[in-house]
């Protein structure tokens, strides 16, 4: 509403009583800053599972973020120290990685670390993130019967 009145050089409140008047929907805040920060549309594309294989790798992922990836909306952790190898695997450019941060070594019994350290992922997409929970959610309730004993 507020493009819209800079657009029209009325004030917020003039678009306000035409959008009552017309009854024309208001978008949320968050959704209103979606459609601005995403005008093509969704960022991403969610095709159909056709293979077993892309079955198995869904089922993968989901297992990952149910591991690791809702707390407080990161995805998952996987290991980096370089940064060009990270660009290469998960195909984000280098603007999309924020500084790296080096914490202490911490004393353990893991005996085949990765050379590319840890990264975290966060998922900044809250219609994404909201898609991965109804899948996990999905998965949880398809198979508690399964788990239960």
């Amino acid at each position: 509403m507020a493009n819209i009145a800079r657009q029209r050089k009325v004030s917020i409140h003039k678009v306000v009583y035409w959008m009552e008047k017309y009854k024309i929907p208001r978008r949320s805040r968050s959704e209103a800053t979606y459609v601005q920060k995403n005008p093509l549309g969704d960022p991403f594309r969610i095709t159909f599972i056709n293979s077993v294989a892309k079955t198995e790798l869904f089922a993968l992922g989901i297992g990952l973020f149910l591991g690791e990836g809702n707390k407080k909306d990161k995805f998952h952790r996987i290991y980096q120290d370089c940064l060009d190898y990270w660009v290469k695997v998960t195909g984000i450019p280098k603007l999309g990685f924020y500084k790296p941060t080096i914490r202490p070594r911490k004393i353990g019994t893991y005996k085949n670390k990765s050379k590319y350290g840890t990264i975290t992922i966060n998922v900044s997409n809250k219609k994404l993130l909201n898609q991965i929970k109804f899948w996990c959610d999905n998965y949880l309730n398809r198979f508690a019967e399964v788990a239960q004993w």
